[in-house]
């Protein structure tokens, strides 16, 4: 069954470009999230991760982000002119795009003032060690605010 496009793109703007923006904008939202988890002061890590948010609680950045990248996947499988609203998409995107601006602002302006976490000793580079812990610490902070919300409300 193909959904129904029922919003019309905006002035100037391809019907589905709102994907490419999408896909940045989730992309830089995540290399935040892995760079807040690098934050060396507990409390000012916590106070991000606050800030975010649950992806159950609407208009919270997690939420956004949630909502846009939901929305990606499913033009991704079906098209971006079959997305139910391409309206609603677009407004998404751009409310994700103010948030991780503010985002990356917050990660940015906690990591100048207080540094970034030390690789783990004996790892073979500290580029390699701070990409890895990255990963891991971003991967583990992104289960517990969008994967597990999600299970809880299925």
């Amino acid at each position: 069954m193909r959904a129904i496009v029922l919003g019309r793109p905006r002035l100037g703007q391809l019907p589905g470009e709102w994907m490419a923006r999408a896909r940045k904008a989730v992309d830089h939202y995540e290399m935040t999230l892995a760079e807040a988890s690098m934050v060396a002061n507990d409390d000012a890590r916590g106070e991000i991760l606050k800030w975010i948010g649950r992806a159950d609680v609407p208009g919270s950045p997690a939420e956004r982000y949630y909502a846009t990248g939901r929305d990606l996947m499913a033009a991704q499988a079906s098209g971006p002119d079959q997305v139910y609203s391409e309206d609603v998409a677009q407004h998404r995107v751009e409310q994700l795009e103010a948030m991780v601006s503010e985002f990356d602002m917050k990660v940015s302006n906690a990591l100048e003032a207080y540094g970034s976490l030390e690789a783990p000793v004996g790892a073979a580079s500290a580029t390699q060690a701070a990409g890895l812990a990255t990963c891991v610490t971003g991967g583990i902070a992104l289960l517990g605010l969008v994967v597990i919300p999600l299970l809880v409300l299925d």
